[in-house]
């Protein structure tokens, strides 16, 4: 299962570490600034235009978050020194992960109610596919459809985008389920985002109507997938990976489980309370062979690796089955 249990939440406030909360928050005012040079707000009247440009501007900030989110997934070990550490980085992944949730949600929830006082059908249209047909008209830019159609299709990847992001957002913070099941749903977060990333470059709005707007949102965009293939493919090869075995285990204070690993063949340079990510080959029991973080406890001085993780689901409550030599 997902870890569960009450934990610290601790952001530094020191102005070294509060730098990547400056950038994070920096580049998700952006489009606001592009957005009041299209809209001033003194020209946007009535609950329309309000509603419209509501949906519209959350899409955008929205997006950024989630390109954001998909950055910071990637471990990179130069986020470590703007956030304070990997654990900072993973409170600012979660944190805008969360928002970008609630951004995304209410993208089309603003963009549907401006015609709730005129069409409800009208409104509900927005939430489902519909004038996708015919389909040669969308490949032909001669045909009298194929305006109409570009729009429409880019209307129905953004409702793609919109419930693949929330469904798997949702599975994210809410619904609790096996973690190799959640890992499993995780990385289609990636193919959700590459396909609002179409919904933005096709429909009709400002980012097609602005430079800034677009090349800004577009190239953000292209950041976010770039770490996310980064983070699910490529970061294979390139991460270097260490191989330990367990020399010793041991259960102190009631549910809290000692690993001491030794070096097969190289030792990782560390610093006591980093994070590593470990995974056992052959464990003997029936732990899945995904990757999980752990803080480490150790000192450097003898070359061994000592992780201390506290039982708080079916993972880590686990470790203590593993026998000497594993893996």
């Amino acid at each position: 299962m997902q870890p569960s249990g009450s934990r610290k939440v601790i952001i530094s406030f020191e102005l070294e570490h509060l730098l990547g909360w400056g950038v994070t928050i920096l580049l998700c005012l952006i489009p606001i600034y592009f957005w009041v040079q299209i809209h001033p707000i003194s020209t946007i009247h009535g609950f329309v235009a309000i509603m419209l440009n509501l949906g519209r501007l959350t899409g955008l900030i929205g997006m950024v978050m989630y390109a954001l989110n998909l950055v910071y997934a990637t471990r990179l070990r130069f986020l470590e020194r703007f956030f304070g550490g990997l654990n900072r980085v993973y409170i600012a992944h979660h944190l805008l992960g969360g928002l970008a949730l609630i951004f995304l949600s209410f993208h089309p929830l603003f963009l549907a109610l401006r015609y709730v006082t005129t069409s409800l059908k009208q409104a509900a249209l927005l939430l489902v596919p519909n004038g996708l047909t015919p389909l040669s008209g969308l490949f032909n830019r001669h045909s009298i459809y194929h305006s109409g159609l570009l729009e429409q299709w880019s209307i129905f990847l953004g409702i793609i985008a919109f419930w693949g992001m929330v469904g798997l957002l949702l599975v994210t913070f809410f619904v609790k389920i096996p973690y190799r099941v959640w890992l499993f749903t995780h990385k289609f977060l990636g193919v959700a985002f590459f396909i609002a990333g179409l919904h933005v470059l096709f429909i009709t709005s400002d980012t097609s109507n602005h430079a800034g707007m677009k090349y800004y949102i577009l190239g953000i965009s292209v950041v976010g997938i770039v770490a996310y293939i980064y983070r699910t493919l490529v970061g294979r090869i390139l991460i270097r990976r260490y191989e330990y075995s367990v020399d010793d285990v041991r259960v102190v204070a009631g549910n809290v489980t000692q690993l001491r690993l030794r070096p097969i063949k190289d030792k990782m340079m560390y610093k006591p309370g980093q994070f590593v990510f470990i995974r056992f080959r052959n464990s003997g029991t029936k732990l899945s062979r995904e990757w999980h973080p752990f803080s480490i406890s150790s000192g450097t001085k003898d070359g061994y690796l000592q992780l201390s993780v506290k039982g708080l689901g079916d993972y880590t409550n686990s470790l203590m089955k593993i026998a000497p030599g594993a893996l």
